[in-house]
C-alpha cells in the first residue's frame, strides 16, 4: 500500500475516466431524449447517474486538495477562491456568450422551447450563481406563481442548475475549513451574515433539491478523501495485510455495493435519483479508487493520454452540449428523429467541447497562477505600507 496521500498514476486514470464518462452519459441522456427517444438511453437514467457520479468526484477531489494544503498557512481562502473562480469562470463566462449566441439564431421559431429565461437578467442571474436559487424554489413549493424574478438556467443552458449548487458548495466549504477552523477567524455578525448567505443553497440541496441528495452525495466524497488521506495510518496498524490482501478488501467492498446498486435499480424501475443508490454508487466509486492504491497494474501512457484528454474537455462538453442539441433539434425540425442524428449531435458537441477546451479551459490553471502572483504583490505593498 503506498504510504504517501498522493493519488498514484492508477488512480489519476480511474478517476479521469469516471470524470469523463460522467459528462459522456449526460451528453447521452440528453442527445437520445431529443433524437432517439424510443432508445433506453432516453429515461433519463444516464444524465441523473452522470450528474450523481459529478458530486461524488467534486466532494473528493476538492477535499483532497484542501487537506492536502491544510497545513500549509501560505494557502488561504482567498488562494482557494481564487483556485475555484478560474476553474469555474473561465469556462462558464465563455459558454453563457456561446448560449447566447446559438440560441438567439433560434429562438424565433416556434419549436425553442426556452422563450421565458433567454432575457438579460436572467444571463446575468446566472453569471452570479443565481439560477434556481433555493429562495424561488421554496416559494413555488408554496404555491406562488412564477415570478420574472424567479431566475432559472438561462436559455437553452439547463445543465447550469448543478454548476451553481457546486459554486456555493465550495465557498461555503473553502469559508468553514480555511478561513473558521483552520486560521481561526472571529464569527462576526456581518461574517455570520455572510455564511448564512452562502449556506442557503448547500443547506438545500442537503435536505432536499433536485433529486433529493446532492448535497450529501458531495459530503459522501469528501469523506472518502478523509478516509484516503488515513489510509497510511490504517495499513500500519494491519501490517499483517499486505497490499493483495488490501486489494482484495476494496473489490469486495466495489462488488457488494454493484450488487446492491442493482438491487435498487431493480426495485425502483431503473430510477436512480435516490440517496441509497447515490451512496451504493459512491462506496462503488471510491472502493474501486482505493483498490487501485492497492494495485500495483501501470497504465499505458497512450490510455493515460487518451483519458486525461476526454476527462480534460469534460467541464466544456457538459456546459455546451445541450445548447447545440436544441439548436440542432430546431434547426432539423422537419427531419425524422433517429439514431443516425443521435450520432451527429453527439460528434458536434464533443468537437465544440474540445474547441472550448483548447479556446479556455485548459488555461484555467495559468490564469489562477497568474491572478496569485497579483495577489502576492499586492500583500508585499501592503505589508510595506504597515511596516
Amino acid at each position: 500500500m503506498a504510504q504517501a496521500p498522493q493519488l498514484n498514476s492508477a488512480q489519476r486514470v480511474f478517476l479521469d475516466f469516471v470524470r469523463g464518462g460522467a459528462a459522456v452519459l449526460v451528453l447521452l441522456g440528453h442527445s437520445a431524449h431529443y433524437f432517439w427517444k424510443d432508445s433506453l438511453l432516453a429515461s433519463g437514467t444516464a444524465q441523473a447517474l452522470g450528474v450523481f457520479v459529478f458530486f461524488l468526484i467534486s466532494g473528493f477531489l476538492i477535499s483532497l486538495s484542501v487537506f492536502q494544503k491544510h497545513s500549509d498557512r501560505g494557502y488561504r481562502f482567498t488562494e482557494y477562491f481564487i483556485d475555484r473562480f478560474c476553474r469555474i469562470y473561465c469556462v462558464l463566462l465563455p459558454a453563457l456568450i456561446f448560449v447566447a449566441v446559438l440560441d438567439g439564431m433560434v429562438r424565433g421559431a416556434p419549436e425553442y422551447e426556452w422563450h421565458r429565461d433567454y432575457n438579460l437578467q436572467t444571463w446575468i442571474a446566472n453569471l452570479f450563481m443565481l439560477q434556481d436559487f433555493p429562495l424561488f424554489q421554496t416559494l413555488r413549493r408554496l404555491g406562488f406563481h412564477d415570478n420574472p424574478w424567479f431566475v432559472s438556467e438561462f436559455g437553452s443552458a439547463r445543465p447550469f442548475w448543478t454548476i451553481s449548487i457546486e459554486w456555493w458548495i465550495y465557498m461555503l466549504f473553502g469559508a468553514v475549513v480555511l478561513r473558521w477552523l483552520r486560521d481561526g477567524h472571529k464569527l462576526g455578525a456581518l461574517a455570520i451574515l455572510v455564511l448564512a448567505l452562502v449556506a442557503i443553497e448547500p443547506i438545500y440541496y442537503f435536505v432536499g433539491g433536485y433529486d433529493q441528495c446532492l448535497g450529501l452525495l458531495w459530503l459522501t466524497g469528501m469523506a472518502a478523501s478523509i478516509l484516503y488521506l488515513r489510509l497510511p495510518q490504517i495499513t500500519e496498524q494491519w501490517p499483517q495485510f499486505d497490499d493483495a490482501r488490501w486489494l482484495r478488501i476494496f473489490l469486495v467492498i466495489a462488488g457488494g455495493a454493484l450488487v446492491a446498486m442493482a438491487g435498487r435499480l431493480f426495485a425502483n424501475h431503473a430510477e436512480v435519483s435516490e440517496l441509497q443508490f447515490g451512496l451504493f454508487l459512491g462506496i462503488f466509486i471510491f472502493g474501486l479508487l482505493f483498490a487501485c492504491s492497492a494495485s500495483r497494474f501501470t497504465v499505458p501512457k497512450s490510455i493515460e493520454r487518451g483519458v486525461g484528454f476526454v476527462a480534460g474537455y469534460s467541464y466544456s462538453l457538459y456546459l455546451t452540449h445541450h445548447t447545440i442539441l436544441e439548436f440542432l433539434s430546431v434547426r432539423l425540425s422537419g427531419e425524422v428523429a433517429n439514431a443516425a442524428l443521435f450520432w451527429m449531435a453527439i460528434v458536434m458537441s464533443n468537437v465544440v467541447a474540445i474547441g472550448f477546451w483548447y479556446l479556455f479551459e485548459r488555461h484555467h490553471r495559468q490564469m489562477a497562477r497568474f491572478l496569485k502572483v497579483l495577489l502576492a504583490k499586492r500583500r508585499r505593498v501592503e505589508g510595506g505600507v504597515l511596516a
